[in-house]
């Protein structure tokens, strides 16, 4: 009886600490470098384009198996315009030319993940519900207010696409991991409600972003 009562006690204090390991729930904060792709990439002849895109998401998730969990999140990235032969001429006019051409929207989707060392390596696939639009300088809010034309008129509306990733988990405690990992995201925007057709551009948004992130088990 009395190792009976002692086994119990010791179940009962170690409850709470393997409630925390093995907590199917997580929230991560990544930040990503992202290059775009295909037409989204591509530049004109005057040498016009988008730069490398900076920007970050936060997503939650839940680990339905030991291998399979599900995710769901808020995602951004910006992507500077390159005006290439254009920029000398813009800047004689004003001051702060700059532009920034904006994804974001939701992402949801499942990933698998495989034990390695005291790590993981996983693989993820699922869907995107997002929006392009434009940030615009002050000088060149004001430029395009002239024409009749403002940042509003210029963002898409929302549109499904695909996501598909991979990468590794790096414990740094019991509850904390690093990750690194690559995606691939690719939407088709529309621009039949939110912009006038006239203003966009045929194609998809397509890029490739590399990501590096911090995810704590709640």
């Amino acid at each position: 009886m009395r190792t009976l009562l002692m086994l119990s006690a010791a179940l009962l204090l170690a409850a709470p600490a393997v409630a925390a390991q093995t907590s199917p729930f997580s929230l991560e904060v990544r930040g990503r470098a992202a290059i775009p792709t295909g037409d989204f990439g591509d530049e004109d002849e005057d040498g016009v384009g988008l730069k490398t895109g900076w920007g970050g998401s936060i997503e939650g998730s839940w680990q339905a198996t030991p291998l399979l969990g599900v995710y769901g999140g808020y995602s951004y990235t910006a992507f500077p315009i390159d005006f290439g032969d254009l920029e000398e001429p813009l800047e004689e006019v004003i001051d702060d030319p700059s532009v920034d051409v904006t994804d974001s929207g939701f992402d949801a989707g499942a990933r698998i993940t495989l034990p390695v060392m005291n790590g993981g390596a996983f693989v993820r696939g699922g869907v995107v519900y997002h929006r392009v639009g434009v940030d615009l300088s002050d000088e060149m809010e004001d430029f395009f207010e002239t024409l009749g034309v403002s940042e509003d008129d210029l963002e898409s509306d929302w549109s499904l696409g695909w996501q598909l990733g991979a990468g590794v988990l790096v414990p740094l405690g019991q509850r904390l991991s690093a990750s690194v990992s690559g995606a691939y995201t690719r939407y088709e925007p529309e621009f039949e409600d939110s912009a006038d057709p006239s203003l966009s551009a045929d194609g998809d948004v397509s890029y490739a972003s590399v990501e590096v992130g911090l995810r704590i088990r709640l």
